[in-house]
Formats: C-alpha cells, sequence, structure tokens
C-alpha cells in the first residue's frame, strides 16, 4: 500500500497511540488504552496488510512452508482478512465470543469489521470500550496462536483462545478500567455499566 507522505491524509503512526488513514482506502484505527501499545499497532499493522502473513512472506520469497497457504486450516492463501474472518478454523471462535457477549453471531468479510464491531454493539460507551479492548486482545491471541501453530508446531483451539482471550481481557479491564468485576461475572459478561 503506498502513501503520499505529503498529504494530510497520509497514514499516520502516533508514538502515543495509533491513529491513521490512507488516502486509498480510508482506513481509520481508533488506538484503546486499555490495551498493551504493541496491540494497537498490530491492530494498525494488520488494517494496513503490514503484519507477515503468509501471503506476505512468499512475496518477499521467504518461504517457512512449502505454500502460502493458511497453517491453520491448509484451505486457502493467508492473507489478514482470511487469518481473522475466514478461515475455517477460527469461525467457532467468533461464534462463542458472540454467545459470550450475548448478541448475534459476529459475521466479517474485512479484519476492519473485526475491529469495527465494537461500534455497533448497542450499550453504553464504557461497555462498548470493554467490547472494543475485548476484540483487539482476541486478535492479539489470535496471533499468538497462529506464531505457536507456524514456529512451535503447537494446534490452539477456539475454546482455548476463547479462554485467553477472557483472562487477558480480564486482567487490562481490572488495571486499567478499576472496573470492579468478579471472575464468574466476567466470564458470565454478567455485570453493570
Amino acid at each position: 500500500m503506498h502513501c503520499n507522505r505529503n498529504n494530510q491524509n497520509a497514514c499516520i503512526a502516533v508514538s502515543a497511540g495509533i491513529s491513521g488513514t490512507c488516502e486509498e482506502d480510508q482506513a481509520q484505527v481508533e488506538s484503546n488504552g486499555w490495551v498493551p501499545r504493541k496491540v494497537n499497532i498490530m491492530i494498525w499493522r494488520a488494517i494496513q496488510e503490514r503484519i507477515l502473513t503468509m501471503k506476505v512472506l512468499s512475496y518477499r520469497d521467504i518461504l517457512i512452508h512449502s505454500s502460502s497457504h493458511c497453517p491453520m486450516c491448509q484451505e486457502e492463501d493467508e492473507t489478514v482478512n482470511h487469518l481473522y474472518t475466514s478461515c475455517p478454523w477460527l469461525i467457532p471462535f467468533w461464534a462463542r465470543l458472540a454467545v459470550w457477549f450475548k448478541v448475534n453471531p459476529i459475521f466479517a468479510f474485512e479484519f476492519l469489521d473485526i475491529t469495527d464491531f465494537y461500534k455497533f454493539y448497542s450499550g453504553s460507551p464504557k461497555r462498548k470500550k470493554l467490547i472494543h479492548v475485548i476484540i483487539y486482545v482476541a486478535t492479539w491471541i489470535i496471533r499468538k496462536a497462529r506464531y505457536s501453530k507456524v514456529f512451535e508446531g503447537k494446534s490452539t483451539s477456539p475454546d482455548q483462545i476463547l479462554g485467553e482471550t477472557q483472562s487477558m481481557a480480564y486482567l487490562r479491564i481490572k488495571s486499567k478500567a478499576k472496573l470492579e468485576v468478579s471472575w464468574e461475572n466476567w466470564t458470565a459478561f454478567d455485570f453493570i455499566m
């Protein structure tokens, strides 16, 4: 992706957080102060198609495996959109996450649909920010699970990803948002905000 650095709408990465637009697709990224900076940066890079998927690596003539197919499902080339929205290995995770949130199933066609999900969630602004944190944490955990499969040969189930997402998001929210909620209420997504 090419961004014109002389234009005011050019891609921007700010050290305190990430916000950016690009002339070609006008994608905007909202950083979230309740997640680690590295997660915000990963989200920004994923939206820009700058994380190292098998497809990107094959373009650079770096083959970790014999093809650019997704290491999780072996069905399609691994792109950011495939990894986060259409990989059959991950679809059950999004279904379980929707059940946890007590919302209709999450349907996403692009990575941006996942990161913007919280904007369409009905609820208080603080609850929306919680959903924002959980989605960002989930994308980080998915990336870790993928790296674990590619580099260590370890498989991770959607249930394991959900459990790790719940625990990491709970710790972030407890420390950053000062939310007083028990683990039992958190895992049931049953608390007042």
